[in-house]
């Protein structure tokens, strides 16, 4: 079928369906909305939207044709909440494009429905070099969160998400405005987490590597002791979260957090000159590659940290073994770094960021 037919088989379908809504709400009947006609009408928008999933216009009408047939039957626990939980899929598309006359008591479970296409978009975006699809998802992820109750499972990494988005963006674009708004996510974020949550650990890793940026923008110490002792926070959740029981050595985040702490801790002593800073840093950062397998795509950065941090403090104390084993991890961390770019471009792939935890949050429609 051309684009011309294409294009007004839509118009056709879509002016039926107007009409029919129409009479539904003029008439305040919804029965009108599952008569054979409309049944009809709406199977046509369906298969147009299936066409183009993206077309909002044709999801808005379809997903109110969808609500007022299902609301015209007597209420059963199985069917209605099948019946609404795919009405909130037909009208994800609306919420994240920004259509704000949807039906309210349906909108945390709309936010349910299209929160994993944001995190698929979030996802590529942290993959990209360019801004404009990190724009389309905080966009996004404002509109799933303005629609997420106060009380939702999902509410705080949501807001994590959106840290991270926001965080990101300004990584490529120095957006000062954007940086504070992330931190105020991710700070909502940790808050509503409870301290026994396995989530707990991650959410503080990027609560302080966004303290740390905003201590590289401005030069505040306050925000890189605030990212330190977040960061020492972080390292204690990893001792009492996790879901497995395992020694906490092998706890998924603690490498990461490790290596983090290294890292704020050795920005704080190219600060202050501060030696316990420095030993700590190169504390941290043995611990993080102890915790690190030998084919982890992390392994090299964080040889390069250590080996920098051992360097520096060859330079101050003239020890010749802090200058020989960091000399040994920068030779490590290339031939690990050689290593990896081969298996990859055997393998086609690309690594996702280290540390990235986007995840999808929790939510289900409720018993009436």
């Amino acid at each position: 079928m051309n684009e011309e037919l294409r294009g007004r088989e839509r118009d056709e379908r879509l002016a039926a369906a107007r009409a029919t809504l129409r009479r539904v709400k003029t008439l305040d009947d919804f029965s009108l909305a599952a008569t054979p006609d409309a049944c009809a009408e709406a199977a046509g928008l369906a298969a147009l939207l299936r066409q183009r999933p993206e077309d909002t216009e044709v999801a808005y009408r379809l997903g109110w044709l969808e609500l007022f047939r299902a609301l015209s039957r007597p209420w059963d626990d199985t069917r209605t909440q099948d019946e609404l939980r795919a009405v909130a899929r037909t009208f994800a598309p609306c919420l994240t494009a920004g259509v704000t006359d949807l039906p309210p008591q349906l909108l945390p479970h709309i936010a349910d429905a299209a929160e994993p296409h944001v995190i698929e978009r979030l996802r590529h975006a942290l993959n990209s070099v360019e801004t404009g699809p990190l724009d389309t998802v905080v966009r996004e992820y404002r509109r799933v969160l303005d629609a997420t109750g106060a009380g939702h499972p999902a509410l705080p990494q949501r807001l994590a998400n959106l840290g991270t988005a926001l965080h990101a963006r300004f990584e490529r674009r120095a957006e000062g405005a954007g940086l504070d708004e992330a931190l105020s996510a991710l700070r909502a974020a940790v808050e509503a987490t409870p301290e026994d949550d396995p989530d707990l650990p991650p959410r503080l890793n990027g609560l302080a590597g966004t303290l740390r940026a905003r201590f590289e923008r401005d030069g505040n110490l306050a925000d890189l002791d605030a990212a330190i002792a977040t960061n020492e926070r972080a390292l204690k959740a990893t001792e009492t979260t996790g879901t497995t029981g395992a020694a906490s050595v092998h706890h998924p985040y603690r490498a990461m957090t490790h290596s983090n702490l290294g890292l704020a801790y050795r920005t704080r002593y190219e600060r202050t000159t501060d030696q316990a800073d420095l030993d700590a840093a190169i504390d941290a950062g043995r611990a993080a590659l102890s915790a690190t397998g030998p084919h982890e795509p992390q392994r090299p950065a964080r040889l390069v940290n250590l080996g920098g941090a051992l360097i520096h403090r060859h330079l101050r104390t003239g020890s010749t073994s802090d200058l020989d084993a960091g000399v040994t991890a920068l030779r490590e961390a290339a031939a690990t770094r050689r290593a990896q770019q081969q298996g990859l471009a055997e393998a086609g792939e690309r690594r996702p960021p280290d540390g990235m935890a986007v995840r999808g949050g929790r939510g289900g429609l409720p018993q009436r």
